[in-house]
Order: structure tokens, then C-alpha cells, then sequence
């Protein structure tokens, strides 16, 4: 259910700069279509003055709403996800939205850990390998949605990996005949969605 609010509250997303995850963490948080703070944390110099935030978290990234703080990429997508509607329409459901989205997110973060461009090259055919596997054995071949009939945040997260691995000139070769050997997920990743916001799921 979607949390109704007697006023706007104050949203605040911390992340480092240049996260893989940076986009997707701001398309989740504009579901809320709510105006609200991205604080850019430097890699290079974590307390630089630049935040203009007192109490910056630690552990990032992290989402603040009201003074309350959810640090970590899995917690704080399934804490936008409950904010903004974008989690399972049954506990069920939830369960699974929040069971494959934690799998992508994992699989993506074996690939930014990989320090080795083999090793790199590998875990990203192996995970496009999976989540085709999974997209297609998800039911009909023109299905939009891997959980239910609407939008969650597993969707999301989805779409902005394989955009990710897409626009990273790292992997571009992988992309040539990305259609013939990823149908599956590639049928669903360019599959347009016109949700954009918290009105747009009902």
C-alpha cells in the first residue's frame, strides 16, 4: 500500500559519484514525484565540504526521509520501493519483487567487484545468460513485468543493468548480436513502459 501523506516529507539520496547504480536509485526515488536532495559523495574525498550535508552516512549509498536513514542498495531500493508503490501488489508478490531485485543487484555488484577485465568479461556473460534464462521462462514472450501486472522496482533494476552493461564501452563487444543470443532479456529491456511516476501504476 502507498503511504499517504499529511505533508511532503524531506528525501534525501547520499551517493558516491559516478555509481554504476546512480541512475537507477534517482529513477526509483522520482516515482515519489516529490522534490527531493541528492547528496554526491566523493570517491576520492569521502568528508569533502562539497556535500553541504551535516551527518552525511557511511554507508552509502543511503536514503533519508524525515531523519530516518536506510543505508545499502538493496534496503534502500525496497525502502523506495514501499514509499513510491513500486513492490508487489500481495505479500507474495513483495516476496518475489524483492527476491529477484536483490539477484540483479547482486549480479551487478559481482561485476563492478571484479577486478580483473576477464573475470569482468565473464560474470557479465554469465549474468545476462541468467537473466535471459529468467525473463524467458517468465511466461509469454510479450510479458513487461517480471512479477504480476505492474510495475515494481525488480523491473527497474532490470532495465538499468542492462543499460548499464549496453552504454559501458568495457562491454560494447558483448553487444553486436545481443538481440540473437539475449531474445528474452532483450525484448524486455527495450520494452517501452510508460510509467514514470507514483500516478502513472493505477
Amino acid at each position: 500500500m502507498v503511504q499517504i501523506l499529511s505533508k511532503a516529507p524531506t528525501i534525501t539520496l547520499f551517493q558516491l559519484e559516478h555509481s554504476p547504480t546512480a541512475d537507477l536509485l534517482r529513477t526509483l526515488v522520482s516515482f515519489a514525484d516529490l522534490p527531493f536532495t541528492e547528496v554526491a559523495i566523493s570517491t576520492t574525498n569521502p568528508d569533502s565540504a562539497h556535500t553541504g550535508q551535516a551527518n552525511s552516512p557511511s554507508v552509502l549509498p543511503a536514503l533519508r526521509i524525515d531523519g530516518t536513514t536506510v543505508a545499502e542498495l538493496g534496503p534502500v531500493c525496497r525502502r523506495i520501493a514501499v514509499f513510491v508503490g513500486l513492490h508487489g501488489a500481495s505479500p507474495h508478490e513483495d516476496t518475489y519483487v524483492d527476491t529477484l531485485g536483490g539477484q540483479i543487484l547482486d549480479l551487478w555488484e559481482g561485476i563492478n567487484t571484479a577486478s580483473k577485465e576477464s573475470s569482468r568479461n565473464r560474470k557479465v556473460n554469465d549474468a545476462l545468460r541468467q537473466l535471459d534464462e529468467l525473463v524467458a521462462g517468465n511466461g509469454k514472450k510479450d510479458k513487461v513485468f517480471l512479477v504480476g501486472k505492474t510495475l515494481s522496482w525488480a523491473d527497474l533494476v532490470l532495465v538499468h543493468f542492462v543499460n548499464y552493461i549496453r552504454n559501458n564501452d568495457e562491454f560494447h563487444h558483448l553487444f553486436d548480436d545481443f538481440d540473437q543470443v539475449y531474445p528474452a532479456l532483450n525484448r524486455f529491456a527495450s520494452h517501452s513502459r510508460p510509467q514514470t511516476n507514483i500516478f502513472d501504476l493505477y
